[in-house]
């Protein structure tokens, strides 16, 4: 705050006029960028963490965010025999800084599929614990965010997730539930999110993915089984089914016989975890995979669609 406010009434009265105007300049006649650049390595070098995050659009600062980013990446490299594990993030990055830095996008998404790697953060919840969200019900369900994440993976993103404790470093029983569910589809299905990479085109189905910061929706998951995303893994291509169809059937309309997105041929597909072949029959509309009971799942399935050229 600027000199001369001495009141509690005077610094709210500041504070609302002048909340919200990011800037990310160095304040004129202060040394406040030097003393921000000092205890910012001084935190690093004492906790050594492989991640900063900062909440603001662009790097903080002006050269001083760019020397902090490069001075911790070297760190990072000292620190790790030669390689790179340190991540620095910021938000509304502009393109010379995207080779750089992981751009962040607060409780939303992107529509296309990024060329640089990028991430999305967000919150079961609020940012920090409401005993109302717990009495309303208004955590996120486990589907919104399983779902949440197959799609920002099929546009190179990752998700990180928050879940917010009480004052005593406890999460309720609602929030382990939803923790629970996450960790129980993942524990089965993760193989087809982690080390996966892009397709040549993220999915199809009706509902499109949040766009911009703060664009997500409901606690709800607008999501159906109609719904698809792709990824590719290890040669083959996977599909993010985000439902269970009602009559057992998987259709994917992208790998249809006469499409040309996907021009290869589809010798085998399976569900994740399961290497038993699944029915499937390739028509002129579409691709249809019949599913095992068994496996019924609500929150959806990933299916291993292997073959000569799937994933080129």
């Amino acid at each position: 705050m600027p000199d001369g406010i001495r009141t509690l009434a005077e610094a709210h009265a500041w504070h609302e006029a002048t909340d919200r105007l990011w800037n990310e300049g160095v304040p004129a006649g202060t040394d406040f960028a030097r003393n921000w650049l000092l205890r910012t390595k001084d935190l690093v070098q004492k906790y050594r963490p492989d991640m900063v995050y900062f909440d603001n659009f662009d790097l903080p600062l002006e050269q001083y965010g760019l020397d902090f980013t490069s001075w911790f990446y070297n760190q990072s490299l000292q620190w790790n025999g030669g390689r790179l594990e340190a991540v620095v993030t910021s938000k509304m990055t502009p393109p010379q800084r995207r080779m750089g830095i992981v751009d962040d996008v607060e409780r939303g998404g992107k529509s296309y599929i990024e060329r640089f790697p990028w991430q999305t953060d967000t919150c079961i919840g609020g940012w920090h614990y409401d005993i109302e969200t717990y009495r309303n019900d208004g955590y996120k369900s486990a589907a919104n965010v399983i779902h949440t994440l197959c799609d920002v993976v099929s546009k190179n993103g990752n998700l990180m997730l928050s879940v917010p404790m009480r004052g005593d470093g406890t999460i309720d029983d609602k929030e382990e539930k939803v923790v629970e569910e996450i960790a129980d589809w993942m524990g089965r299905y993760g193989e087809a999110i982690y080390g996966s990479r892009p397709w040549k085109l993220n999915g199809e189905g009706p509902t499109r993915g949040n766009a911009g910061n703060f664009s997500e929706g409901g606690p709800k998951s607008p999501y159906t089984a109609r719904d698809v995303r792709y990824v590719t893994r290890n040669g083959n291509l996977h599909a993010l089914v985000m439902g269970w169809p009602e009559d057992g059937i998987a259709r994917m309309t992208l790998l249809a016989q006469d499409n040309p997105t996907m021009p290869g041929r589809i010798e085998r597909v399976t569900i994740q975890g399961d290497n038993t072949p699944l029915p499937f029959k390739r028509t002129a509309e579409a691709l249809e995979v019949t599913l095992p009971q068994g496996a019924r799942h609500e929150i959806g399935v990933p299916l291993i669609i292997s073959g000569n050229g799937v994933t080129a």
